[in-house]
């Protein structure tokens, strides 16, 4: 069946980006390995990828995987449209899609040096680095894809902690002709990862200047500002990036988080269902809700969204903090202080996590571990934290050392970290 692409307004009034699926009909070989039907200016097959080209270069990409997929459909054998449809699943963060679309262009008889860029980059996001670099450093890569090919493998070395080789490949791809707003921002991130902040901020700037409508390089850009003026300055940069991809789900989450920080739950809401209506399996939007309902203290409803994260996110922090927090209001203590211990042994310092596990454990009735909970760090602060620890010092009968604890808790200091909930009890952290 055909499918309708939903018409984005903006791309009628958005400059030109440079093309991208065009390109694919001169880089892919001669068009003799397309079909007859397929070489007709008038054909299904070309209409379709002629509006999957608009809808790219306005970074629509899910209506260009549309009108993709109306290609493949009407010319199965066309080369170039299983490319761009590969290419476009890649913007789209479905480096499976993409593998196949890949395969299915080599059956058709694209030459495998105009494939291993793409394909390099689909192992890339698998975690398949191995099989990624053996790709991106094939003797008979395409010229043309090699600035491209030398970007991802500072992607595959970054991801490895080789920051040498990283570096190296970076500068590859700019020696190759890569000088664009996608290797810009990679290097960012780069720069970023080595504890170079202001070198991150200037390679994101060119990123920009070279293209200030890249989506990718207006979403780290928001990244880096949230990291060095706050919150409220990241917003105008994340709503910039969305307005030029409405849809792009990792700046919907960046976005959506940074609204939650802020206490606008109720946005933070929308942009979560928007996330689950765009990828019902990304984990991310069930998370931002399970957090509104565990703030309006719906314990219940927010550990049924948490079990729809699948256990994608588990190990995160924020999510044992959340699952502690949930499984607290529920009166399930001592399964809370497991959740909470995990992040406190991820986390040595952070403190309030050794208080709100404690505090756990001491409702759970085990005042011994309540107490070995809160001094296994190296310090104990705030006036909440040494009452929890005065509390379970009391109950295991050591009065003496409870009550300088008491005393302690009277010195005015910061708990602020800490939400109270229901009954007193801390539920949860910003």
């Amino acid at each position: 069946m055909i499918c309708k692409a939903e018409p984005n307004p903006r791309e009628a009034r958005r400059p030109r980006r440079k093309a991208g699926l065009a390109l694919l009909l001169l880089s892919v070989g001669p068009l003799s390995i397309m079909p007859l039907a397929a070489q007709d200016d008038a054909s299904a097959g070309r209409t379709a990828f002629a509006k999957a080209e608009r809808h790219a270069s306005a970074q629509n990409h899910r209506a260009a995987r549309v009108e993709l997929l109306n290609a493949v459909a009407a010319d199965p054998g066309w080369g170039p449209a299983h490319i761009a449809l590969a290419m476009t699943n890649l913007r789209l963060f479905d480096p499976a899609g993409a593998e196949a679309e890949l395969h299915r262009a080599a059956k058709l008889g694209v030459p495998a040096g105009q494939l291993r860029h793409l394909l390099g980059e689909t192992y890339w996001l698998q975690g398949r680095y191995g099989d990624a670099l053996r790709q991106l450093t094939a003797n008979d890569l395409a010229p043309a894809h090699r600035a491209y090919a030398a970007r991802i493998r500072g992607r595959v070395f970054l991801d490895e902690g080789n920051f040498d080789a990283a570096r190296a490949a970076f500068d590859a791809a700019i020696a190759a002709g890569g000088d664009d707003a996608p290797t810009w921002t990679d290097i960012g991130r780069f720069r970023l990862v080595a504890g170079d902040m202001a070198g991150a901020i200037d390679a994101v700037s060119k990123a920009l200047a070279i293209d200030g409508h890249d989506v990718r390089a207006l979403e780290f850009r928001g990244r880096l500002v949230r990291a060095q003026y706050g919150l409220i300055a990241a917003v105008p940069w994340f709503e910039q990036a969305l307005q030029e991809s409405p849809d792009d789900v990792p700046v919907l989450i960046e976005y959506g988080s940074t609204l939650g920080d802020l206490g606008r739950h109720g946005d933070m809401l929308k942009i979560a269902r928007q996330i689950v209506a765009l990828q019902p399996s990304n984990p991310r939007g069930y998370f931002m809700q399970a957090v509104v309902a565990a703030r309006a203290h719906a314990f219940a409803l927010s550990k049924r969204l948490i079990e729809k994260t699948g256990g994608k996110i588990d190990d995160l922090p924020a999510m044992l903090l959340l699952r502690g927090g949930v499984e607290y209001g529920l009166g399930n203590d001592l399964i809370a202080a497991g959740y909470l211990g995990r992040l406190a042994q991820a986390q040595p310092l952070n403190f309030t996590a050794q208080a709100l596990q404690a505090r756990a454990l001491y409702r759970g009735g085990d005042a011994e571990g309540a107490a070995k909970a809160m001094r296994a760090g190296q310090a104990v602060p705030g006036s909440y934290a040494a009452l929890v620890l005065a509390r379970a010092l009391e109950a295991g009968g050591d009065r003496a050392d409870a009550m300088a604890w008491v005393d302690r808790a009277q010195i005015a200091g910061g708990d602020a970290a800490v939400f109270v909930g229901q009954g007193g009890d801390p539920i949860q952290q910003v």
